[in-house]
């Protein structure tokens, strides 16, 4: 069988699905992280898909299945087996094995994950974080557009280098709703799109993918609540970690089957310790993207400022 080699989240990937979406690693090797198969699955996850389970989250062993598309199985942070559904169709198995079930796999490798993007200003990895329907991918895209590369649309890796800690790139697939195209004036017919869903679609976007990692510099995370403009709060001790362990991606499910270990939550404290993270308040049912964008420059030259003295 053809086997397909790739580099994401700082993995070096072999897989027997071809995975378009994912930098081709640009020589053959033997020395790779991570392998995608297909095969059968383990007994206890046979058992539990034939008990109507849909998901289990154990040490060394992880599975979930994505309605009509297929079971995602992850084994001790080195292998992701999957089991498609008949008729599923093939960008919708390779969302989910990009997103959740990569996500679970660095969970296993004792990777922090976040739920969220990232973009790369001026040489700095920063998070856009925050609930679903917060605007996370607005923000993104006026951050795009305005100049500053993309590392990462959904899953966020935070790994750590010599003397920080540092985000990796995912791949260079961005998300958007029809609303937010509209009001950035895309045209659906001209974009490369690749995955069209009832209420967004996903954007190829080379050009504007940054492909090696950056320093993690701050955080931000989105809130829409009934006010008549945008704000932005730094947060301190408690109150950051707080708003890291919310958006964690998929931190609560898990950890509370298997427990937080020592060394996850030891370095949590290290990152948030390391950054500054923020609250931005945004009014509800309103297109505010532009001055949520100005504050966070204003802030990052605070942090600037901050660096130097």
């Amino acid at each position: 069988m053809k086997r397909y080699e790739y580099k994401a989240y700082g993995l070096n990937i072999i897989s027997e699905m071809e995975l378009p979406e994912l930098m081709k690693q640009p020589e053959p090797s033997t020395n790779y992280d991570v392998q995608i198969t297909y095969g059968e699955l383990p007994t206890s996850v046979q058992e539990g898909r034939e008990m109507n389970g849909i998901r289990c989250y154990e040490e060394g062993l992880s599975w979930f299945y994505a309605s009509s598309i297929a079971t995602y199985c992850m084994i001790q942070g080195k292998e992701i087996r999957i089991k498609e559904d008949i008729g599923a169709k093939p960008e919708r198995v390779r969302a989910f094995l990009l997103g959740r079930a990569l996500g679970m796999l660095m969970f296993q490798l004792g990777t922090i994950v976040m739920h969220g993007a990232v973009v790369d200003i001026d040489g700095k990895g920063i998070i856009i974080t925050g609930k679903s329907g917060m605007g996370k991918s607005s923000l993104l895209n006026a951050l795009v557009k305005a100049g500053h590369p993309f590392l990462t649309d959904d899953v966020v890796a935070i790994s750590k280098g010599e003397n920080h800690y540092r985000v990796e790139p995912a791949y260079a697939i961005r998300k958007l709703c029809y609303d937010t195209m509209e009001r950035f004036g895309y045209n659906i017919e001209d974009v490369n799109v690749r995955d069209q869903r009832k209420d967004k679609c996903t954007l190829l976007e080379v050009n504007r993918f940054k492909e090696i990692a950056s320093p993690l510099t701050a955080m931000y995370e989105i809130v829409a609540e009934d006010v008549e403009e945008v704000s932005i709060r730094k947060l301190k001790g408690m109150d950051k970690m707080d708003a890291f362990l919310r958006n964690g991606y998929w931190m609560h499910s898990v950890y509370k089957n298997i427990g937080l270990p020592r060394e996850i939550l030891k370095q949590m404290i290290q990152i948030v310790k390391s950054i500054e993270v923020y609250t931005i308040t945004r009014p509800q049912n309103q297109f505010t993207v532009e001055d949520q964008m100005q504050g966070m420059y204003r802030t990052l030259e605070d942090v600037q400022q901050e660096m130097i003295s």
